[in-house]
């Protein structure tokens, strides 16, 4: 290689040598020259020549190097292309053709990606589906809510039926959500009304929105309508009130409608269903003396009575004193 300098200019003579293949005898390669260009650097068997003015800006050495290595690798694919067969083309696109199949096939197999609706939905979501189809099954009677990330239902069905349906649209709708039922069933709680409160022909039913009525017989009027009261505030709230029809019966008898007696060593304990206790004392009868001889003289005395029979009864001021 050979730099000359002159008119300001900077030309490289240099030697490029032929293909070892292809040189014949007694060539040792091409002489060639070039005019090195400012700023324009050029690369000679791995040596990188660049030529400027002393007093002129240098760029960067990256920039300079990088002009170098860019045009050297595309020169070098393009060499690397000229020197690939031409026979080799046809058999490269082939088994480009057969690696792209072979890789899309997989792709082909799998099923078709979900529809946008299918995919996981908020909580949100989930708990205006549950309403929907609790507007169905309970007419509106259940609201659900959702507290802490689970879905909650309150409210108040009729029958079983009704919550039995109500809960299999929860379990159906809530999503990956849990959810809690926290509704009660109005004919489990009639019953409970029923059941507890002592009352003779007792009728409950719900006339709606947590309103129970009660239709029954009773010998005290005041404490049969305190006693539901305080049911009442017992199950608060889901019931918000105890409407209550009460015919008075026995007028005569204190007793009433007994709902349990027992009875020991003269003492009789009774209970009547309006919740009033009576108790009975019975004093045991007086043993009569032995009969005296016909023979032997009686003496004169006054006849005797067998001993009557004494009883007392206890009641609670609630109940009535015979």
């Amino acid at each position: 290689m050979e730099l000359v300098v002159s008119d300001g200019a900077v030309r490289c003579r240099w030697r490029q040598a032929g293909n070892a293949a292809r040189v014949e005898p007694g060539h040792a390669g091409v002489d060639l020259s070039a005019v090195l260009e400012d700023f324009k650097p050029r690369e000679f068997d791995g040596i990188v020549l660049c030529t400027g003015s002393v007093d002129a800006e240098w760029p960067n050495d990256l920039e300079l190097l990088s002009l170098v290595f860019a045009r050297t690798r595309r020169r070098w694919a393009g060499q690397a292309w000229q020197r690939v067969p031409r026979r080799l083309v046809p058999l490269g696109l082939a088994a480009a053709v057969l690696t792209a199949m072979v890789t899309a096939w997989p792709l082909l197999l799998e099923p078709a990606p979900a529809p946008a609706s299918s995919s996981r939905p908020t909580i949100e979501e989930a708990r205006a589906r549950v309403q929907r189809a609790l507007a169905t099954t309970a007419g509106g009677r259940l609201v659900a809510s959702i507290e802490r990330r689970t879905i909650h239902v309150t409210g108040m069905a009729e029958d079983a039926r009704e919550a039995m349906a109500s809960r299999a649209a929860l379990n159906a709708h809530r999503g990956p959500y849990p959810a809690v039922p926290r509704f009660t069933v109005a004919t489990d709680i009639a019953e409970a009304i029923r059941g507890t409160s002592g009352l003779t022909n007792a009728s409950v039913r719900h006339v709606g929105d947590g309103v129970f009525d009660v239709v029954a017989d009773v010998t005290d009027e005041r404490a049969a309508r305190a006693a539901l009261d305080r049911m009442g505030a017992d199950l608060a709230p889901t019931v918000k009130r105890i409407t209550a029809r009460l015919e008075r019966i026995y007028p005569s008898d204190p007793l009433g409608p007994v709902l349990s007696r027992s009875q020991q060593d003269g003492l009789t304990v009774v209970q009547t269903r309006d919740g009033v206790k009576h108790l009975v004392i019975q004093s045991p009868r007086a043993v009569a003396p032995p009969p005296v001889s016909v023979s032997a003289a009686a003496p004169r005395s006054r006849p005797v009575r067998s001993p009557a029979q004494v009883t007392a009864t206890a009641t609670s001021p609630k109940g009535l004193t015979p």
